[in-house]
């Protein structure tokens, strides 16, 4: 585990399924000189409120596409293609997903607030071009970015090199690309950097594809659908390694208990865990964490990630 202090226990040795033997190829977070910015891709998430002065939650996921590329073949091919649809069907470009390195995004539909910051191998030139054609306006320039906006304001684009970074808001996405480009820059506030997500993220593999968020304290418990009493944040990754790690962790506020039955009836009833083998729960302060790892070959979208 990457986060000291843990305690382990098995839960099951397996819920079905054939363990992987793929070992990953390649390497990941290298942006290359001409790529400004942190290459760590939760680091390019704001602060909710850095987004939209009325937000305070949303969720982040991040794909690397070019490394999901290398396992295609030991993929179920109805996954495969839900995930290039999910990742790689970009509005202004139509990449191979080897040309996509990472794409991380986040926002809350509710205030129509979004963003995206991606590394990628596409001709700039090419992008500037679909940008205009598609009807984006030159807004300046923003650090060493290039900055578009649609004449509405409420889509915007910035590019430097190997980075692009996108912003959605109702009436000021140039603002949210600029403010993705100082998280990434580190000169703002990073959403990972939350008291309850620090500690989640850190326990999380972000080599590989994951996800996390904050929310307002759970009420309630519904554990097999991953609802848990006291819980204020979650995360999921998957690492492509020799065995293929899942993780799904869970933050609790804390007065309440981490409450381990109900983290085992999770593991054994939610579509997240099927083919999972030697699950293990692990805990620390406020942290309830399942490990397990899983064959390519039975995932789903959502396992994927």
């Amino acid at each position: 585990m990457s986060r000291p202090g843990l305690r382990r226990r098995e839960l099951l040795a397996s819920l079905g399924g054939a363990a992987a033997t793929a070992v990953l190829s390649g390497c990941l977070g290298d942006g290359g000189a001409d790529a400004p910015g942190s290459d760590a891709p939760a680091a390019w998430a704001p602060t909710p409120a850095n987004l939209h002065s009325d937000l305070d939650h949303y969720q982040v996921f991040s794909s690397t596409p070019a490394t999901v590329e290398t396992y295609a073949d030991q993929l179920d091919p109805t996954t495969w293609e839900q995930y290039k649809a999910e990742w790689v069907d970009w509005q202004l470009a139509d990449p191979e997903p080897a040309q996509v390195e990472r794409f991380t995004r986040g926002g809350d539909t509710d205030t129509g607030v979004g963003f995206a910051a991606v590394t990628h191998d596409i001709d700039g030139d090419l992008l500037r071009d679909n940008l205009r054609e598609a009807g984006f306006e030159k807004a300046g320039t923003y650090e060493e970015f290039d900055v578009f906006a649609t004449p509405d304001g409420g889509q915007a684009r910035a590019l430097a090199g190997r980075r692009l970074a996108v912003g959605r808001h109702p009436t000021d996405a140039a603002g949210v690309v600029e403010t993705v480009v100082d998280t990434g820059l580190g000169s703002a506030d990073r959403y990972r950097d939350r008291e309850e997500l620090s500690d989640l993220v850190t326990s999380l593999d972000t080599t590989g594809n994951f996800r996390f968020s904050t929310f307002p304290r759970n009420d309630a418990s519904v554990p097999e659908e991953g609802v848990f009493l006291g819980s204020v944040a979650r995360g999921y990754s998957l690492a492509f390694d020799d065995e293929f790690t899942g993780k799904r962790a869970e933050w609790f506020a804390d007065d309440v208990d981490i409450p381990d039955d109900q983290l085992e009836a999770y593991a054994l009833n939610n579509p997240l865990f099927d083919g999972a083998e030697n699950i293990d729960l692990l805990r620390g302060d406020n942290l309830g964490l399942l490990e397990y790892t899983i064959a390519l070959g039975g995932l789903s979208l959502n396992q994927l990630g």
